[in-house]
Protein backbone atom coordinates (compact mmCIF):
# COMPACT_ATOMS: atom_id res chain seq x y z
CA UNK A 1 0.00 0.00 0.00
CA UNK A 2 1.34 3.62 -1.05
CA UNK A 3 1.28 5.61 2.01
CA UNK A 4 -0.30 8.68 0.66
CA UNK A 5 2.67 11.65 2.16
CA UNK A 6 5.73 11.94 0.58
CA UNK A 7 8.89 14.43 0.16
CA UNK A 8 10.47 15.57 -2.52
CA UNK A 9 13.68 16.95 -0.50
CA UNK A 10 13.60 14.35 2.16
CA UNK A 11 17.39 15.29 3.28
CA UNK A 12 15.72 18.05 4.78
CA UNK A 13 13.73 16.21 7.56
CA UNK A 14 17.20 16.51 9.08
CA UNK A 15 16.64 19.81 10.61
CA UNK A 16 13.99 18.62 12.70
CA UNK A 17 16.79 17.71 14.61
CA UNK A 18 17.44 20.98 15.55
CA UNK A 19 13.59 21.62 17.18
CA UNK A 20 14.82 21.16 20.49
CA UNK A 21 17.90 23.25 20.68
CA UNK A 22 16.10 25.84 19.26
CA UNK A 23 13.19 25.03 21.88
CA UNK A 24 15.31 25.52 24.43
CA UNK A 25 17.14 29.02 23.17
CA UNK A 26 14.14 30.47 22.65
CA UNK A 27 12.55 29.54 26.07
CA UNK A 28 15.79 31.15 27.32
CA UNK A 29 15.17 34.71 25.04
CA UNK A 30 11.76 34.70 26.47
CA UNK A 31 12.36 33.94 30.55
CA UNK A 32 10.88 37.41 30.71
CA UNK A 33 7.51 37.13 29.83
CA UNK A 34 4.46 35.77 31.89
CA UNK A 35 4.43 31.79 31.72
CA UNK A 36 1.07 31.98 29.41
CA UNK A 37 2.60 34.33 27.23
CA UNK A 38 5.97 32.48 26.83
CA UNK A 39 4.23 28.74 25.88
CA UNK A 40 2.14 30.94 22.54
CA UNK A 41 5.49 32.50 21.47
CA UNK A 42 7.24 28.77 21.93
CA UNK A 43 4.17 27.53 20.12
CA UNK A 44 4.58 30.11 17.47
CA UNK A 45 8.33 29.74 17.11
CA UNK A 46 8.53 25.98 16.69
CA UNK A 47 5.15 25.96 14.70
CA UNK A 48 6.86 28.18 12.48
CA UNK A 49 10.12 26.91 11.95
CA UNK A 50 8.48 23.33 11.61
CA UNK A 51 6.65 24.81 8.21
CA UNK A 52 9.45 26.23 6.90
CA UNK A 53 11.69 22.86 7.55
CA UNK A 54 8.44 21.06 5.78
CA UNK A 55 8.40 23.33 2.77
CA UNK A 56 11.91 22.82 2.15
CA UNK A 57 11.54 19.35 1.88
CA UNK A 58 8.87 19.81 0.01
CA UNK A 59 6.24 17.54 1.67
CA UNK A 60 3.55 16.44 -0.72
CA UNK A 61 0.22 14.85 -0.50
CA UNK A 62 -1.42 12.11 -2.84
CA UNK A 63 -4.88 11.57 -2.92
CA UNK A 64 -5.49 8.29 -4.60
CA UNK A 65 -7.71 7.73 -7.71
CA UNK A 66 -9.62 5.64 -8.85
CA UNK A 67 -10.13 7.34 -12.45
CA UNK A 68 -8.22 5.98 -15.46
CA UNK A 69 -7.17 7.50 -18.52
CA UNK A 70 -5.79 5.45 -21.24
CA UNK A 71 -4.32 5.34 -24.60
CA UNK A 72 -4.64 3.44 -27.04
CA UNK A 73 -1.01 3.37 -29.87
CA UNK A 74 -2.10 1.90 -33.37
CA UNK A 75 0.72 1.22 -35.25
CA UNK A 76 0.07 2.61 -38.51
CA UNK A 77 3.32 1.86 -40.46
CA UNK A 78 4.14 -0.12 -43.84
CA UNK A 79 5.28 -3.24 -42.13
CA UNK A 80 2.16 -4.09 -41.87
CA UNK A 81 0.97 -5.87 -44.80
CA UNK A 82 0.40 -4.41 -48.15
CA UNK A 83 -3.37 -4.62 -47.95
CA UNK A 84 -3.87 -3.59 -44.45
CA UNK A 85 -7.55 -2.69 -44.42
CA UNK A 86 -8.45 -5.78 -42.79
CA UNK A 87 -5.64 -5.25 -40.15
CA UNK A 88 -6.43 -2.08 -39.07
CA UNK A 89 -10.03 -2.33 -39.24
CA UNK A 90 -8.91 -4.61 -36.93
CA UNK A 91 -7.30 -2.56 -34.27
CA UNK A 92 -9.88 0.53 -34.58
CA UNK A 93 -12.75 -2.72 -33.33
CA UNK A 94 -10.78 -3.45 -30.56
CA UNK A 95 -10.76 -0.02 -29.38
CA UNK A 96 -14.18 0.57 -30.02
CA UNK A 97 -15.00 -3.08 -28.41
CA UNK A 98 -12.59 -1.66 -25.56
CA UNK A 99 -14.06 1.09 -25.29
CA UNK A 100 -17.35 0.20 -24.70
CA UNK A 101 -16.68 -2.64 -21.81
CA UNK A 102 -18.56 -3.03 -19.01
CA UNK A 103 -16.03 -2.34 -16.66
CA UNK A 104 -15.14 0.90 -18.18
CA UNK A 105 -16.23 3.48 -15.19
CA UNK A 106 -17.96 6.76 -16.98
CA UNK A 107 -15.17 9.12 -15.63
CA UNK A 108 -12.59 7.23 -17.41
CA UNK A 109 -11.01 8.61 -20.38
CA UNK A 110 -10.08 7.40 -23.32
CA UNK A 111 -6.88 9.26 -26.36
CA UNK A 112 -5.63 8.09 -29.63
CA UNK A 113 -2.06 8.26 -30.71
CA UNK A 114 -1.08 6.87 -34.38
CA UNK A 115 2.53 5.85 -34.98
CA UNK A 116 4.66 4.68 -37.64
CA UNK A 117 8.62 6.20 -38.38
CA UNK A 118 6.89 9.01 -36.18
CA UNK A 119 3.59 9.88 -33.75
CA UNK A 120 0.85 12.12 -33.78
CA UNK A 121 -2.03 12.88 -30.61
CA UNK A 122 -5.60 11.85 -32.56
CA UNK A 123 -6.99 12.86 -29.73
CA UNK A 124 -5.90 13.48 -25.71
CA UNK A 125 -7.88 11.23 -23.04
CA UNK A 126 -11.53 12.32 -22.79
CA UNK A 127 -14.72 11.49 -21.91
CA UNK A 128 -16.80 9.66 -24.05
CA UNK A 129 -16.01 8.00 -27.61
CA UNK A 130 -12.80 8.19 -28.82
CA UNK A 131 -12.97 9.48 -33.09
CA UNK A 132 -12.69 6.31 -35.36
CA UNK A 133 -12.23 8.43 -38.34
CA UNK A 134 -8.85 9.17 -38.35
CA UNK A 135 -7.20 12.59 -38.94
CA UNK A 136 -3.59 12.39 -38.27
CA UNK A 137 -1.53 11.94 -40.59
CA UNK A 138 2.51 9.52 -40.00
CA UNK A 139 4.76 8.93 -41.58
CA UNK A 140 4.51 5.01 -42.82
CA UNK A 141 8.08 4.19 -43.41
CA UNK A 142 9.26 3.15 -40.41
CA UNK A 143 8.35 2.08 -37.25
CA UNK A 144 9.49 4.09 -33.97
CA UNK A 145 7.50 2.59 -30.74
CA UNK A 146 9.49 4.09 -28.39
CA UNK A 147 8.64 7.73 -29.65
CA UNK A 148 4.83 7.03 -29.34
CA UNK A 149 5.29 5.84 -26.15
CA UNK A 150 7.22 9.05 -24.94
CA UNK A 151 4.61 11.24 -26.44
CA UNK A 152 1.59 8.79 -24.55
CA UNK A 153 3.51 9.32 -20.94
CA UNK A 154 4.22 13.38 -21.24
CA UNK A 155 0.21 14.02 -22.35
CA UNK A 156 -1.04 12.32 -19.75
CA UNK A 157 -4.04 13.94 -17.59
CA UNK A 158 -2.78 14.44 -13.60
CA UNK A 159 -4.59 12.60 -11.31
CA UNK A 160 -5.56 9.80 -12.83
CA UNK A 161 -4.05 5.85 -12.97
CA UNK A 162 -2.90 5.67 -16.47
CA UNK A 163 -2.60 2.70 -18.91
CA UNK A 164 -1.07 2.10 -22.53
CA UNK A 165 -2.74 0.00 -25.08
CA UNK A 166 -0.04 -0.70 -27.75
CA UNK A 167 -1.40 -2.05 -31.09
CA UNK A 168 1.34 -3.27 -33.12
CA UNK A 169 3.28 -5.89 -34.64
CA UNK A 170 6.85 -5.09 -33.38
CA UNK A 171 8.38 -5.14 -36.17
CA UNK A 172 10.30 -1.37 -34.85
CA UNK A 173 13.61 -0.30 -36.90
CA UNK A 174 14.07 2.85 -35.14
CA UNK A 175 14.30 4.09 -31.35
CA UNK A 176 13.97 0.99 -28.61
CA UNK A 177 10.62 0.54 -26.86
CA UNK A 178 12.52 -1.44 -24.03
CA UNK A 179 14.33 1.47 -22.83
CA UNK A 180 10.75 3.27 -21.83
CA UNK A 181 9.89 0.61 -20.00
CA UNK A 182 11.37 1.99 -16.78
CA UNK A 183 9.99 5.38 -17.67
CA UNK A 184 6.56 3.68 -18.28
CA UNK A 185 7.01 1.59 -14.61
CA UNK A 186 8.45 5.17 -12.80
CA UNK A 187 4.95 7.15 -13.58
CA UNK A 188 3.06 4.04 -12.46
CA UNK A 189 1.86 3.85 -15.66
CA UNK A 190 0.62 0.52 -16.63
CA UNK A 191 1.27 -0.98 -20.75
CA UNK A 192 -0.52 -3.49 -22.52
CA UNK A 193 0.15 -4.94 -25.53
CA UNK A 194 -2.43 -5.76 -28.55
CA UNK A 195 -0.21 -8.11 -30.60
CA UNK A 196 -1.28 -7.93 -34.43
CA UNK A 197 -0.21 -11.06 -36.42
CA UNK A 198 -0.51 -11.93 -39.75
CA UNK A 199 2.36 -14.41 -41.86
CA UNK A 200 3.37 -13.47 -45.39
CA UNK A 201 3.22 -16.69 -48.03
CA UNK A 202 6.46 -16.96 -50.22
CA UNK A 203 8.20 -14.55 -49.14
CA UNK A 204 11.79 -13.74 -50.14
CA UNK A 205 14.05 -11.70 -48.27
CA UNK A 206 17.40 -10.09 -50.60
CA UNK A 207 20.53 -9.47 -48.98
CA UNK A 208 22.73 -7.84 -51.32
CA UNK A 209 22.10 -6.92 -55.27
CA UNK A 210 25.48 -6.39 -57.45
CA UNK A 211 25.49 -4.54 -60.53
CA UNK A 212 27.85 -2.84 -62.73
CA UNK A 213 29.22 0.52 -61.85
CA UNK A 214 27.79 2.06 -64.68
CA UNK A 215 25.19 1.30 -67.22
CA UNK A 216 24.67 2.44 -70.62
CA UNK A 217 21.03 3.13 -71.68
CA UNK A 218 19.49 0.09 -73.55
CA UNK A 219 22.43 -2.53 -73.01
CA UNK A 220 21.87 -5.41 -71.00
CA UNK A 221 23.84 -5.39 -68.34
CA UNK A 222 24.00 -8.72 -65.16
CA UNK A 223 22.22 -8.00 -61.77
CA UNK A 224 23.61 -10.86 -59.59
CA UNK A 225 21.44 -11.31 -56.30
Amino acid sequence: MNFPLRFLNIEFLLLLGLLPFIWLIARRSLAGLSKGRRVVALALRFTIVTLIILALAKIQWRSPSEKVSVYFLLDWSDSIPKSPQKFRQELLDYMRDSCKSETRESDDTVGVIYFASDSSCETPPAPGQPPIDRQAIVDPNGTDIAAAVRLALSTFPTGTKKRIILATDGNQNRGDVLSEVEAVRTQGARLDVYPIQYSYDREIIAEKLICPDSIREGVPFKLTA
